[in-house]
């Protein structure tokens, strides 16, 4: 018994348990919005809904990083987590009473609730783990977390496998919405920092806390610009989170919406997650590669992964060409099926590629922001930071969408953006050193609360 506690308490089980929640809540909500339009016959309301849901969330994601650190820590978890059945039902809702307004206000709501899962999730992540171990702790939570999005495919595609209908069933609604509650429950058993061991025994070093108030709250998140300011690092990364939600819009609805049927669409977005668990776990073996040192790792890792993205993106380039440039949507009776062939196979395999790069896009991502630093509170921020920039690449993506760009523009803007990413991102790693020596942070923490204790006393003395 005594192991088993010792084993829930270890830095990579809470990882996984929070992988648990990422499968059941973001990982399902992934699914409904990959197969395009959320399922929806109006692809338009589900784009309008998912920019009201990441405009809200890059609203609130700065103040969120302060609340969720210093006062309700891993329980954001558990009230982010309610946000997303809620946001499920009102899919399921709109098939019903074409309720656009219930769909859109759902969406502004799981915003905030999103963030208070990420923004956790992010910190946990990248500040419990040890150094060595922080690719595989990534690793662990993207692959627990893309396995909800991959079998909730297979759930859709088995539950509308002999459905004419152009929107999903509600039995997969239904399905999604108690999985998501369940999924939030288990938020309630993972353990505070605090109780939490390392691998070699260590705690997670904690720098000293604030009482928190609304004057505080807004001083906080001024304190995190300022630091994001005076962070190059961070700046040198914007372009790489604002792209990384960017495209999902034009994959989903501009790709697997467009060209595919209901059902091929469900098995397309299980094979686009099962990818992004491959790609996630290819990118955390190199790493986390001993036998070569860290900077040279993630340079390596930065290179190669710009490289395939690129590889891709002329993959999906041809593919566009082929159906057309303002609008490649084709009539219903078109649309590709899992019985098209070699021309679906193509298809098929582009999708599949799409998910593998998305994945090592993401995981370079924490992977970066996890070397700048070990501090708990500092990778908070950080992580909301990313949540602000990259929830609006996503409300950019969505209204895009929405708005009926021409499909060809919108693949371009999505491709330069990774140009525009690749220089911030190869002077991160040329620059990332071998250990991020958070003890001093730490010190220099208290040796500034020290030094600020000493003025108060010495005006103190004075004044009297």
């Amino acid at each position: 018994m005594e192991r088993l506690q010792r084993l829930y308490r270890t830095s990579l089980f809470q990882v996984a348990l929070v992988g648990c929640i990422g499968f059941a809540n973001p990982g399902l909500y992934n699914t409904i919005t990959g197969i395009g339009g959320a399922g929806s016959v109006n692809p338009t309301v589900t784009a309008n809904g998912n920019v009201a849901l990441y405009s809200c969330g890059m609203v609130s994601s700065l103040f969120i990083a302060p609340v969720v650190y210093k006062y309700i820590g891993h329980y954001s978890m558990f009230i982010g987590g309610l946000t997303y059945p809620l946001y499920m039902g009102s899919l399921w809702a709109y098939k019903h009473i074409e309720s656009a307004a219930f769909v859109i206000a759902a969406g502004a709501i799981l915003g905030i609730g999103a963030q208070l899962f990420w923004i956790c999730q992010g910190s946990i992540m990248t500040s419990y783990p040890l150094e060595a171990e922080k690719g595989t702790a990534i690793a662990v939570f993207w692959v627990i977390f893309n396995l909800g999005s991959f079998l909730g495919g297979i759930i859709s595609f088995g539950i509308n496998f002999n459905t004419t209908e152009t929107s999903v069933t509600d039995s997969t609604y239904i399905a999604f919405l108690i999985l998501m509650i369940v999924g939030t429950c288990i938020s309630l058993i993972v353990i505070p920092r605090e109780k939490m061991i390392r691998s070699d025994g260590s705690h997670v070093a904690l720098a000293k806390e604030k009482n928190i108030s609304l004057k505080q709250l807004m001083v906080d998140v001024l304190d995190g610009l300022k630091l994001a300011a005076r962070t190059p690092k961070m700046l040198a990364l914007i372009p790489m989170f604002y792209s990384s939600n960017f495209f999902y819009s034009y994959q989903f609805d501009n790709v697997n919406a467009a060209l595919f049927n209901v059902r091929t669409r469900g098995l397309n977005n299980a094979l686009y997650w099962a990818a992004q668990m491959l790609g996630s776990l290819l990118l955390s073996l190199l790493l986390d590669n001993k036998r070569i040192g860290r900077r040279k790792r993630t340079l390596i890792a930065v290179v190669s992964v710009f490289i395939l993205f690129n590889i891709v993106w002329i993959g999906g380039l041809i593919s566009q060409l082929q159906y057309g440039i303002y609008n490649a949507k084709l009539p219903a009776d078109q649309l590709m099926d899992i019985t098209s062939g070699p021309h679906y196979g193509g298809e098929l395999v582009l999708y599949i590629f799409f998910g593998l790069m998305d994945s090592a896009w993401q995981t370079l991502i924490y992977y970066l922001i996890g070397s700048l630093s070990n501090d708990p509170a500092k990778l908070s921020l950080y992580t909301g930071i990313f949540k602000l920039v990259q929830n609006g690449g996503a409300v950019s993506g969505w209204r895009i969408d929405a708005t009926h760009v021409p499909y060809l523009n919108f693949l371009i803007a999505c491709w330069v953006l990774v140009f525009i990413s690749f220089p911030g991102m190869f002077w991160v790693a040329w620059t990332t050193e071998d250990v991020t020596g958070y003890t001093e942070e730490i010190q220099e923490a208290k040796d500034h609360d020290h030094i600020e204790t000493e003025k108060v006393g010495m005006k103190q003395e004075e004044s009297a």
